[in-house]
């Protein structure tokens, strides 16, 4: 996890290279305070945070994350709904040359000791004080684990810091600290750990550079012709999931694009109502979901088939992957509402995208695919079929965590 490797820099991606707290500061001097970046509602109430405002708390954080004792190489794990905090918390640790690592809200306690021992976990964000009880209770069988964070509520104990108490730590400290651990990052180092599900045994995490990230995000933003400063997101997939942590915070801030949390402390996913209200919130430029949810949006369309009706009136780009996609489905969104969902194929392996429609350069081509075609690989010739599927790039990972 703390070793380098060597960047397959002779593929077609011609990205320059750039260490995600380089690229992060660069993006939020471009777009500065009079962009806003996220939107969230907190009990009926919206907060929003402009890029400065963000990048001063991602400052922040990171040096309160190197006061507690986060170690080169060392994770932070996230157990939280999508949120402000998350984001913060999750780039925050990547400048202070740590590993972001989500956990899983329904992860049995037997797996969070297990990712939690694996990655040597310094420190574990919790969303509230019911997640901060769960991960207090294992602590004693996480000999790296030093200090608990609380997103909302009072702390559970003295031990636990809230996410304020963690901004004006922050604040009080000097940037010395947090400038030389800076200058030791390298482009080629693990930024990212993304545990697989686990299906053969534990689960594993898959290692994911700074260049993988960076790289990914920006030639996903170029393919999707994102629009400076006018994209809108809404975050409701899990961020440890790879495809939400590099789309809704990097491609979002390789555009100068917002991000909305409509229901900061719960789950957008709870309830079809619940989505549908998230959207007509957020009313978002563009959607990745899989299938399932394409398949709820078709049954509220199949009653009022105005956009709007769920909150998609300005959408540019709607995408899907995860699992097949019924032809059913495809027909009602092309045929009945006149919007094409273009395919895509990947992996967390793959820093969450391979093979995307939108590689086809050719907009007509694109039309005339078949239904079931994902289109071709982002980063050209980088695929083999014999036998089995072979893939490199800059987006494949360093490894797996052994």
């Amino acid at each position: 996890m703390d070793d380098a490797v060597k960047l397959r820099l002779n593929d077609s991606s011609n990205e320059s290279l750039i260490t995600i707290p380089d690229f992060v500061e660069s993006k939020c001097e471009q777009f500065g305070d009079l962009t806003p970046f996220l939107y969230a509602k907190y009990k009926n109430r919206w907060r929003v945070w402009s890029y400065d405002e963000f990048y001063s708390d991602v400052v922040r954080v990171a040096k309160a994350l190197i006061e507690l004792g986060l170690e080169r190489f060392q994770s932070v794990c996230i157990a939280s709904f999508n949120s402000p905090e998350w984001f913060i918390t999750a780039v925050a640790t990547i400048f202070a040359g740590g590993i972001s690592n989500g956990l899983y809200l329904t992860n049995a306690t037997e797996t969070n000791k297990h990712i939690l021992n694996d990655c040597k976990a310094a420190i574990v964000a919790c969303q509230d004080a019911e997640i901060a009880e769960q991960m207090n209770a294992i602590k004693s069988n996480v000999p790296s684990l030093k200090r608990l964070v609380q997103f909302s509520g009072d702390a559970i104990n003295e031990d636990v810091l809230t996410f304020e108490s963690l901004l004006q730590m922050g604040e009080r400290l000097s940037n010395e600290n947090l400038e030389k651990r800076r200058r030791e990052i390298s482009v080629n180092e693990c930024a990212v750990l993304v545990y697989t599900s686990g299906t053969t045994g534990a689960p594993k995490g898959v290692m994911l550079s700074h260049d993988n990230v960076i790289v990914t995000a920006k030639t996903i933003c170029r393919l999707q012709k994102h629009q400076l400063k006018s994209e809108v997101v809404l975050s409701y997939l899990p961020l440890n999931h790879v495809a939400a942590f590099f789309h809704d915070i990097f491609v979002s801030l390789d555009c100068g694009g917002s991000v909305y949390f409509p229901s900061c402390g719960s789950h957008v996913l709870r309830g079809q109502e619940n989505l549908i209200n998230s959207l007509r919130e957020s009313r978002p430029t563009r959607i990745f979901a899989p299938p399932r949810i394409w398949e709820k949006l078709q049954t509220s369309l199949e009653k009022n088939r105005e956009w709007d009706s769920v909150g998609l009136g300005r959408i540019r780009g709607c995408y899907t992957a995860g699992a097949e996609i019924s032809p059913d489905t495809l027909s009602f969104f092309h045929d009945k509402v006149g919007i094409h969902i273009r395919g895509a194929y990947g992996m967390s392996e793959t820093t969450g995208v391979h093979v995307f429609v939108l590689a086809i350069e050719d907009e007509e081509s694109r039309n005339d695919l078949p239904s079931n075609c994902v289109g071709k690989p982002i980063m050209g010739k980088s695929m083999i079929v014999n036998d089995e599927l072979l893939m490199w790039g800059r987006n494949v990972m360093m490894g797996l965590l052994t």
